[in-house]
């Protein structure tokens, strides 16, 4: 997938894109640096940033205060069942469950609003959205 292009295209929509894994932030920002998008992230941050770990809502929330935001007005898009469960715990307006990662839909279902095979889907989820 061409990351750059889609980063460019949702924050053409007005996203604020942010990253929150359960690994290090270290390593979350090393990754983002040998794909060249640390530009197009608004926030990082890892299980030990300080902010709780999945599925607590913390890393949503931080992202939140970090970009001005309500957790009403965020969409959470991830590929495990933890990340569904930290969107719901946090409240976001949309759970969107990504088949890119070794979980099938039968995972994910239960807890996405919607479930995508790939993140290149998420212009056309937001302009939907939007348009509501």
């Amino acid at each position: 997938d061409d990351l750059a292009g889609l980063c460019d295209e949702l924050r053409a929509l007005g996203a604020c894109l942010g990253i929150a894994t359960m690994d290090s932030e270290a390593n979350a920002h090393s990754m983002v640096r040998a794909l060249e998008l640390t530009a197009k992230f608004d926030f990082i941050c890892g299980d030990d940033s300080g902010f709780g770990v999945k599925p607590e809502a913390g890393m949503v929330t931080a992202f939140c205060r970090e970009c001005g935001l309500q957790c009403d007005e965020v969409a959470m898009v991830g590929d495990s069942p933890r990340d569904m469960e930290m969107g719901k715990n946090a409240g976001v307006a949309l759970n969107v469950g990504v088949l890119s990662g070794s979980l099938g839909k039968a995972d994910l279902s239960p807890l996405a609003d919607i479930v995508v095979e790939n993140i290149g889907a998420l212009p056309d989820i937001i302009r939907r959205r939007h348009q509501n």
